[in-house]
């Protein structure tokens, strides 16, 4: 009888830390989820918009970005004869066919344009494009009119920009956006997305987002935390 009554204390007692652990484990599990404010629009109390403009007759073989920059309409294309075409703003006549597919320092191997870059640079209307994600090169809009072909100003081998997505800051300095690493995909464990000035000189990291949370698809962690740098117009 006594063998029996330990064994009963001993059963309840130990059913009683089981339970405890249970409660415990579950009950402190802090379960991270994504947070974002919703915004309700009333689409139907929106006045309509409507888009107005003329054709302009031009026939650009798949047309993957444009812009204006002073005197010249540029558009980025994925024809392999020519990658970048300028137009005249004014009249949209052709002015030139620049960087056919190839690796010479006037081509394009695979021009990566997000975004397109048009900017003055020392006064002179330049498309900077990150080539291939291993070069940067500066186009000269106004000399390669004259010259009939692209006139780069500077190539320079870059760090691996991710997607392309490097900025011209101006003085010299570039802005990439670095995205997530992943230290270990079985853990789940990864690093913060940055945007990381660069020059010859000096390499800053400007941070984008606090710890990564937890996911339970670590595939799709990325998609999450994504950062982008666009010029502003001026």
């Amino acid at each position: 009888m006594r063998f029996t009554h330990y064994f009963g204390q001993y059963r309840i007692s130990l059913t009683g830390i089981l339970i405890s652990v249970f409660f415990l484990t579950t009950g402190c599990r802090h379960k991270q989820y994504l947070l974002s404010v919703v915004t309700e629009v009333d689409v139907s109390a929106m006045p309509e918009i409507e888009l107005q403009g003329t054709d302009t007759g031009l026939e650009i073989i798949g047309v993957r970005e444009i812009g204006i920059i002073d005197n010249f309409f540029v558009a980025a294309t994925t024809d392999p004869a020519g990658q970048i075409k300028l137009f005249d703003k004014e009249t949209l006549k052709e002015l030139a066919v620049l960087c056919p597919e190839g690796r010479s320092r006037s081509d394009l191997i695979y021009p990566m344009l997000q975004p397109l870059q048009l900017v003055n640079k020392h006064g002179a209307p330049t498309l900077v494009i990150v080539d291939n994600n291993s070069f940067i090169k500066s186009i000269n809009l106004k000399e390669s009119v004259m010259a009939g072909h692209a006139v780069v100003d500077t190539i320079l081998e870059t760090f691996a920009p991710v997607d392309g997505c490097a900025l011209d800051v101006g003085d010299g300095k570039w802005l990439d956006y670095h995205g997530i690493y992943y230290d270990d995909p079985r853990d789940n464990v990864c690093t913060s997305p940055t945007f990381i000035v660069r020059d010859n000189q000096i390499t800053q990291e400007i941070p984008l987002f606090g710890d990564i949370m937890n996911t339970e698809a670590v595939a799709w962690t990325a998609s999450f935390y994504i950062g982008l740098a666009v010029p502003r117009p001026s």
